[in-house]
């Protein structure tokens, strides 16, 4: 039995791919997942919807498929005995596929302008605001990449590291940051983020908030695995669905 921990597009093609191989699977999800904070998903092949529809239907995927969820929240990993805040699970494997979990920081209505405006993830969002005005909140190596990333977009890119509010109507129109109103056609999240405190505890290498993993999508850990946003490279779908592809592949060879 492998153990799947995480339900967005790493997790769920992993599933995907195991049930296919005859490989039993389990998946356990909170469904807090950041996908679902994309407005729009229009740079993954074939696709052009929401990031909740994409969502969606991923879960409806791997439920067709007779693929067990648990819906309890993993709060601790014992040797390969999975603990919720319910049971406990024993598996053979792990996959770590539990995304970024970005720290949403202490800016006033920032949670009402998401996908309105305030994103995540430059590579996701920022075709929308080519030759907009642009605003990055963060600080360190985080920051610096998405700037590096939004300056091929537009001329007006700044970084803040401190904004007191957002504001606008409908859509984001702008930060205040000690009282002074800033006009903005986009605010970029870049705050620091820790995607696996469970990671930390089980003495998994990280390295820059990630985790760290070889070509095989293997951890320092032999049997527990990492994909997709919380492991080390781009935050990308189909990134994602791709690690999830070689860390099942090396998986199935195990097997035969």
């Amino acid at each position: 039995m492998i153990g799947i921990i995480g339900s967005g597009p790493a997790g769920c093609q992993a599933a995907l791919y195991l049930k296919r191989a005859n490989i039993e699977c389990i998946v356990f999800t909170t469904h807090k997942s950041a996908l679902n904070k994309a407005s729009k998903i229009e740079n993954y092949y074939g696709i052009n919807t929401t990031g909740e529809d994409l969502y969606n239907r991923g879960i409806d995927q791997i439920k067709k498929l007779d693929i067990k969820i648990i819906e309890e929240e993993v709060i601790d990993i014992d040797e390969f005995n999975i603990k919720t805040n319910n049971n406990t699970y024993k598996v053979d494997k792990i996959i770590l596929a539990t995304g970024r979990s970005m720290s949403r920081p202490n800016i006033k209505n920032l949670q009402e302008y998401e996908g309105k405006g305030i994103s995540y993830c430059a590579t996701c969002d920022g075709f929308f605001f080519k030759n907009k005005k642009i605003g990055i909140y963060g600080s360190g190596p985080l920051a610096n990449e998405e700037y590096t990333y939004l300056k091929n977009l537009s001329s007006d890119v700044t970084i803040y590291d401190k904004v007191d509010q957002v504001y606008g109507h409908d859509i984001l129109e702008g930060i205040i940051v000690d009282d002074q109103k800033i006009s903005l056609d986009a605010l970029f999240i870049a705050d620091t983020f820790d995607s696996n405190k469970i990671a930390k505890k089980l003495g998994i290498f990280m390295e820059d908030g990630k985790i760290v993993v070889d070509n095989d999508k293997m951890t320092n850990i032999d049997g527990i695995y990492a994909i997709g946003d919380c492991s080390t490279g781009i935050n990308q779908i189909s990134k994602a669905v791709n690690d999830a592809l070689i860390a099942t592949t090396a998986i199935i060879k195990q097997k035969k």
